[in-house]
This record gives C-alpha cells, sequence and structure tokens, in this order.
C-alpha cells in the first residue's frame, strides 16, 4: 500500500521547506513626524445613567485615544472641557468623590 501511494517521500516535498513561501505584510501609515489634525467635528454627546457615567467616560476617551494615539494630549483636553461644560454637576460631584478617598497627608 504505501509503495503505491501519490504522496512524494519527505525529501521530494520541498514546497513546506523551502524558504521561497514566504509572506509579506506592508503597513501604510503617515510619514514620520508629521502630525494630523485632530477632527472635532466627530464629537457627540451621549446621555447615560450618572451611575454608568465613569466607566462610559474611560471607555470613550480610550477608544478614541487609540484610534488617535498622536493627538492623546489634545483629545484628553478637549474632552474635559466638554465635560465642564456641559456636565458641571457632574464633574463637581467626581471631584468631590477623589478628594474624599484621597488618604490625609499629615
Amino acid at each position: 500500500f504505501a509503495r503505491n501511494s501519490a504522496v512524494p517521500p519527505p525529501s521530494q516535498d520541498r514546497g513546506a521547506a523551502d524558504n521561497t513561501n514566504k509572506v509579506h505584510t506592508v503597513t501604510i501609515q503617515p510619514p514620520p513626524g508629521k502630525k494630523k489634525k485632530m477632527d472635532k467635528g466627530n464629537i457627540i454627546m451621549v446621555p447615560v445613567n450618572a451611575e454608568d457615567f465613569k466607566k462610559l467616560n474611560e471607555f470613550a476617551e480610550s477608544a478614541w485615544v487609540c484610534r488617535d494615539p498622536e493627538n492623546a494630549d489634545e483629545i484628553k483636553e478637549t474632552r474635559r472641557k466638554l465635560l465642564e461644560k456641559h456636565n458641571q454637576d457632574m464633574v463637581r460631584k467626581m471631584q468631590q468623590r477623589q478628594n474624599q478617598n484621597k488618604p490625609d497627608s499629615n
């Protein structure tokens, strides 16, 4: 049975072991040193329950920064300003909670 097999012996099967079967991957990115401008026109305010606000806010910021890491500082600053402008009460409550949770430095 083995003598009539159509499968060549391993020494003749060169496709798997040959180095001619290489995979090349090309990634297109903007030129180094060029910073693309952050698009502030794509910001949408989403109403969420106050209990879910903190985690959803963290997720939204992280997702945006992952999509545009070159503008991370500008994204964080823009989001902070928008939060202060549109959610003054919520920001104030969050700051109060942070101050209450800080250990005393005395």
